[in-house]
């Protein structure tokens, strides 16, 4: 049976097949940093979108990122072979003839029912990033919204960025001003390791960290209305859409295709 863990700030009812986490509490409550390491895409990371959320992750999330770019990690991560199994899992499912409710949601759930354990487990197998055990999470689509993940400004030289880490404290000021700490290689001393940059050993080698800004765009496109309309206007008369919307608002939204 599957379990859902604690957490999240959207939470729909469950199936009957599955029942709440036994252990409710956080799973790491002293958590304060962590540290992503990625191969630098620049569609994926580096860009000032993904620099700006950087800036102020810790004053959104109450937890530190910094993030590092490692080109070498470039097709050898964990994520590039594990992120096709659901992908297969969903297509399978599709080719036996079964109806999954669009959206992430029903998806996670899906596969929450049908593939809650490794198909093949680590302690029939080898190999370090062999997995023991399946989470399964999806972000709403309301999470990829202008508001939620704003437009920032560029800032030139941004491509050197090879360490990055937000450490304002003050959420409007780091929502606002987006401003990075940041360096052209990663410094692997303890007290950088600790983000106490002022105390690096390894300055002489790396240099001192330093401050760029990605602030936010106040105004980056069209609102949900006018985009509404817009996306009406390309339409022929009598076509038939589908469209994800709030249950309380199907009037507005058909309205506005009229």
């Amino acid at each position: 049976m599957g379990k859902r863990l604690p957490g999240g700030k959207r939470r729909g009812p469950l199936p009957a097949c599955m029942r709440e986490w036994d252990k409710p509490q956080p799973f790491f409550p002293q958590m304060e940093s962590v540290t992503e390491v990625t191969d630098g895409a620049p569609t994926q990371f580096d860009n000032r979108v993904n620099y700006h959320q950087t800036a102020s992750w810790r004053a959104r999330n109450n937890i530190r990122r910094m993030a590092i770019k490692l080109i070498t990690m470039h097709g050898k991560s964990v994520c590039d072979g594990v992120s096709n199994s659901p992908n297969k899992a969903l297509a399978d499912a599709g080719a036996r003839g079964e109806l999954i409710d669009p959206g992430a949601r029903p998806a996670a759930l899906y596969l929450a029912q049908h593939k809650p354990t490794p198909s093949k487990a680590k302690i029939d197998g080898g190999g370090y990033w062999q997995a023991d055990h399946v989470l399964y999470g999806y972000y709403e689509t309301t999470l990829f919204t202008v508001s939620e993940i704003p437009e920032a400004k560029p800032a030139p030289g941004s491509n050197q960025i090879h360490m990055s880490v937000g450490m304002s404290d003050d959420n409007d000021t780091a929502q606002r001003d987006g401003t990075l700490t940041w360096r052209n290689v990663f410094c692997p001393c303890e007290p950088c390791c600790r983000l106490d940059f002022t105390h690096c050993k390894m300055t002489k080698e790396f240099g001192k960290v330093k401050i760029m800004k990605f602030p936010r765009v106040t105004q980056t496109g069209p609102t949900q209305t006018e985009s509404l309309e817009e996306f009406g206007a390309y339409l022929d008369r009598d076509t038939i859409v589908a469209l994800r919307c709030d249950a309380g608002r199907p009037s507005r939204v058909a309205s506005g295709l009229r």
